[in-house]
């Protein structure tokens, strides 16, 4: 089995608690990061901040 093998999650900025009221990279993502680490899942897959294209 490759030992390179990584877990994350996909969740876009928005998702996160924030003022006012929508997500930002703040204490509300360093708090969220650490959770991550916590749960030894070392990918946070953001999607697209603006228009594609």
């Amino acid at each position: 089995m490759p030992e390179n093998k990584c877990a994350g999650m996909l969740m876009h900025i928005s998702s996160l608690a924030g003022s006012p009221g929508i997500g930002d990279i703040g204490d509300a993502a360093q708090t969220f990061l650490d959770q991550l680490n916590h749960m030894r899942l070392r990918v946070w897959q953001m999607l697209p901040l603006g228009p594609a294209g």
